[in-house]
């Protein structure tokens, strides 16, 4: 993983530039009280992790 991100850190910093956007997103959820943004927030949560995940964490496990 450390070399991916040493390959391409534009990228790595543009994943985690989304990862953050979302659990900010998350956090405004939680301070409104707001249990459906909340859970909203959380699938855009997961779906930047996994976006980053398939570049850098496990880039050649092949798709099901």
């Amino acid at each position: 993983m450390d070399a991916l991100v040493a390959k391409s850190p534009a990228v790595f910093a543009q994943k985690a530039a989304g990862i953050r956007a979302a659990a900010l997103i998350a956090l405004k959820a939680i301070d409104a009280k707001d249990v459906e943004g909340l859970s909203n927030a959380g699938g855009d949560i997961d779906e930047a992790c996994e976006s980053c995940h398939l570049v850098f964490w496990y880039p050649n496990e092949k798709k099901k």
